[in-house]
């Protein structure tokens, strides 16, 4: 009965793997553990390439600077949230990098 209201709805009954929160709770971009919150090392690279680029575009160009400002500050608020001084300061100071290689 309850599946059938649900479906009516377009709704699923997922089923639920209990997991230790030592492994920490996927939300919002992060991995919130009990004592602190990292982001999802997925995001960081995300970031990490579209803030080159963002450079690169305003390098020649095509888009104002204040751009990339807006996004460095959307990006540095966003991940305030979490602990992530060291991350944002490898970004910032490296943006040519290899990201990718570290492990974060």
């Amino acid at each position: 009965m309850i599946t059938d209201r649900l479906r009516g709805l377009r709704l699923t009954a997922h089923t639920t793997h209990p997991r230790p929160i030592t492994e920490g709770v996927p939300f919002l971009g992060f991995l919130t553990y009990p004592n602190r919150r990292r982001i999802k090392s997925r995001k960081a690279r995300h970031f990490h390439r579209r803030y080159r680029s963002l450079i690169a575009q305003a390098a020649t160009g095509e888009i104002p600077w204040q751009r990339v400002v807006a996004s460095v500050d959307g990006w540095c608020a966003h991940c305030r949230i979490g602990n992530t001084w060291r991350l944002n300061q490898h970004i910032l100071e490296n943006p040519d990098g290899m990201m990718e290689s570290k492990k974060f």
